[in-house]
């Protein structure tokens, strides 16, 4: 048969079930639109995530737009089962499949290329290149022809292929949730998912948006169709073995096998960045963190994270921060198990762990520079710490690795870190207080609680008691609070630690405080202001004068408290103590307020609240907040008291604190005049 009369239909059968994916169809229908600019596509993600799928479905819905015919080819460029296909064997069998008998077609991969595009010059063929290992392999087989189009799949980012042949990159990640219900849905019946909604919910979280493990898990389930699906979500529960539960006899159709043929075909180098990978427990991992893990200068972190990137197993969603899928993170747990002694592994967290401490009290110094310096364990060898510039750069990192500083905390109790156990958390105690994160504040205080008592260090375990006790206070749990601090003063006591026991007086003042029992928060202020001056503590004078004057403001001696603010005032000036300034800046608003000075209670309190807002302190911005909207409200100023309640109504619902319900019950009073 003349070649010029050979249609080939070489696709596979679409995907039976097909869910999703909208974004990605429509930008491949805008790739044939533009065909005659870019005729090469790359659809590229971690192995079983779908991009066969995604290309038959989409060929076989756009196959009227090449009815010159279509090519197909499998380059097992990642099969466990087989090597790679070699460019000249699936070039002959496209010149087979274009009408050329064996005898035609001419010696050598560069002769037979030329062929090839020559048979495809002006037709409007299709050419899928699947599973493709790298640019080498695929280069061969692109047409000449901007009327033809190659979609080509792969694990690999391909960026010869995009530098050097103009390709358009469609990266593939993880279902959405409501995507990989539908898929379910498809396979199980509505029925069967509606009867059982947890064990549903809890089967969709343990396959992570993976197409094929959510395809492992329906062919189980649809194996053993009077099994509840309750068993199959306990059977994956187990975060070790969950690999194993989605594995399958056909490696084809195996996650297990797809991960490790992706890992085997990492360099060295990055196999090995990869398996440390699978140590860490925080949401993501920076660039600093990854090289003090691995123990590596940052540039060859940074080559082998390229290299991981490029493979489709981790994703750099910011500058310098990465992600890896929960599914992919198992691999290489499972590959840092396997392949890296218990020593080494212990070694590498200890790095990892002290990265974070150091940083976090670098980053702490930047937001709390007038708190009590404790230094730091000593740096193991090869990790690294980053410093701050300022309060602001610092607070953005405290944001950005809040998660991976509270995982790392709890895994180094775990791991029995425990001088690292007591100090992350003290180097995390401003920002998580400030920021009202007091739950992760209380579970990695007793972590360090017990870090304490296996050091044998009271000191520290008089710390964290004050720390707990406060913290208690904050979410309104007064018998935690005052058991906690009693705690805190016998142990400082004992020691001698006069400033640790007036600081604990001063906790005791905000819980007198929390019951309105001022005249109680007057005298632990006062005894409080007698020890830091007998001990020369400014820091601590400054704290427990503005105690004093905020409470004796409270008993209505508001002159009285105003004197005392301003004398506060310039010591906070004095020492560029912005936290302690924005605390007197309310105090004397509030004075101003019940004096019948609304104009300068207004401005002392946009004072205090820019300062509060700048320190990254919540949870007393929204009570400034609230202080403020009550002097619109005396002055019937509806609208702006409103705006104002409304701000600090936002911070205390995010907070989950008690005092979310008064101001609502302010704003609904407010709405019903």
């Amino acid at each position: 048969m003349p070649p010029s009369t050979v249609v080939p239909h070489q696709l596979p059968a679409a995907p039976q079930l097909f869910v999703g994916r909208a974004d990605e169809l429509a930008a491949l229908d805008d790739a044939v639109a533009c065909l005659q600019a870019t005729p090469v596509s790359l659809i590229a993600g971690a192995g079983g995530i779908g991009k066969t799928a995604l290309a038959l479905h989409w060929a076989h819905r756009r196959v009227d737009r090449f009815p010159d015919g279509q090519l197909y080819v499998n380059l097992r460029g990642f099969d466990p089962s087989g090597d790679p296909v070699h460019p000249e064997s699936a070039v002959r069998g496209f010149l087979h499949a274009l009408g050329i008998n064996s005898k035609s077609i001419p010696t050598g991969l560069d002769n037979q290329s030329a062929l090839y595009r020559s048979l495809l010059a002006d037709k409007r063929i299709l050419i899928v290149l699947d599973n493709a290992r790298n640019t080498r392999q695929v280069v061969p087989l692109l047409p000449g022809s901007p009327t033809c189009m190659a979609l080509v799949t792969s694990r690999d980012h391909l960026t010869g292929l995009i530098n050097l042949h103009g390709a358009r990159r469609l990266p593939l990640d993880a279902m959405g949730n409501a995507e990989a219900r539908t898929l379910l849905t498809g396979r199980l019946g509505a029925q069967r998912l509606n009867a059982e909604p947890h064990a549903v919910d809890e089967l969709l979280a343990y396959c992570d948006g993976f197409p094929l493990a959510l395809s492992i898990v329906a062919g189980q389930a649809a194996a053993h169709p009077d099994f509840p699906l309750s068993a199959l979500a306990d059977e994956l529960h187990d975060t070790p073995s969950r690999l194993n539960a989605l594995n399958d006899s056909d490696p084809a159709s195996s996650l297990p096998a797809a991960l490790r043929c992706s890992f085997s075909a990492l360099p060295l180098r990055h196999a090995d960045v990869f398996r440390h990978l699978g140590l860490a427990t925080g949401p993501d991992i920076s660039l600093h963190a990854i090289a003090s893990l691995n123990a590596l200068p940052l540039h060859q972190a940074r080559e082998a994270l390229r290299g991981l990137e490029q493979a489709s197993l981790i994703h750099q969603h910011a500058p310098h921060q990465y992600r890896i899928h929960d599914l992919i993170r198992l691999g290489a747990t499972e590959q840092a198990q396997h392949d890296l002694p218990e020593d080494i592994r212990k070694t590498a967290l200890r790095r990892l762990v002290d990265f974070y401490v150091h940083t976090a009290a670098n980053a702490d110094r930047q937001l709390n520079p007038s708190r009590e310096l404790v230094p730091s364990p000593p740096l193991q060898r090869n990790a690294l710490t980053k410093q701050f510039k300022g309060r602001k750069e610092a607070l953005e990192w405290f944001h950005l690795e809040h998660d991976n500083l509270v995982a790392a905390s709890r895994m180094a109790a775990r791991n029995r870190f425990y001088e690292q156990a007591w100090h992350l958390p003290w180097n995390l105690t401003t920002f998580l207080y400030r920021q009202g994160y007091w739950s992760d504040l209380i579970a990695i205080h007793l972590d360090s609680l017990t870090a304490g008592d296996r050091i044998a260090d009271s000191t520290a375990k008089a710390r964290s008691h004050r720390i707990l006790a406060s913290t208690y206070m904050r979410l309104g749990h007064e018998g935690d609070a005052l058991n906690h601090a009693q705690q805190a003063i016998d142990l400082f006591t004992k020691l001698g630690d006069h400033i640790g026991r007036a600081g604990v007086k001063l906790t005791l003042g905000l819980i007198s405080e929390r019951r309105s029992d001022f005249t109680q928060a007057l005298e632990y202020a006062a005894d409080a202001l007698e020890i830091f001056r007998s001990e020369g503590n400014r820091q601590g004078e400054i704290r427990a004068l503005s105690s004093l004057s905020w409470n004796l403001a409270r008993t209505g001696s508001h002159p009285h408290a105003l004197m005392r603010c301003l004398e506060v005032l310039v010591m906070t000036r004095e020492l560029k103590d912005a936290h302690g300034e924005a605390h007197v800046l309310d105090t004397i608003g509030y004075c101003h307020h019940r004096m019948g000075n609304p104009r300068e209670a207004a401005e002392h309190y946009g004072q205090s609240i820019d300062k509060y807002q700048d320190a990254g302190d919540w949870f007393n911005m929204a009570g400034t907040l609230g202080h403020l909207g009550d002097l619109f409200h005396g002055q019937n100023d509806h609208n702006a008291a409103r705006s104002a309640w409304a701000r600090a109504e936002a911070i205390f619902e995010r907070l989950k604190h008690p005092d979310l319900a008064k101001i609502q019950r302010k704003l609904r009073d407010i709405s019903a005049h």
